[in-house]
């Protein structure tokens, strides 16, 4: 009867250890928008490597827009270069043309990245690119 006892608390305190541990993991969220400070509508149309979705979206005059958002488990500070995220990214005026930006550089974007907290490590990091009229041609 003891054996039996001590195979369960065994179990149980096994149980709340991985419990415990999982729980502690943390997070970090990706979210990359684009900010449209041209005189006219953009639409974006974008492929995103991680889960295949299509993007293609129109984004008013003034207005930031999500285009897409992921969380990952664990922790992490690493900024993310976006030809992690984008297969492609293409960004049009109504005239057509296309956004002169090399959107694979990280450079052209800016980042905030904020530690959430230590433990467990949770991050966030914010991508934003902004189109301007200058990059129409």
């Amino acid at each position: 009867m003891k054996t039996n006892a001590n195979h369960l608390l065994f179990t149980v305190a096994t149980a709340c250890v991985l419990i415990l541990l999982a729980s502690c993991e943390g997070g970090t969220i990706r979210t990359w928008e684009i900010n449209n400070s041209s005189a006219q509508t953009v639409h974006v149309q974008a492929e995103v490597i991680l889960n295949g979705a299509l993007v293609d979206t129109i984004i008013q005059s003034g207005v930031t827009a999500e285009i897409t958002w992921w969380e990952q488990r664990g922790g992490s500070g690493r900024v993310e270069p976006p030809t992690e995220e984008f297969s492609q990214l293409i960004i049009t005026n109504p005239q057509l043309d296309t956004a002169a930006i090399v959107w694979q550089d990280i450079g052209n974007w800016q980042v905030q990245t904020t530690h959430v907290s230590r433990a467990p490590s949770s991050w966030e990091h914010t991508h934003l690119l902004v189109v301007t009229d200058s990059l129409f041609p």
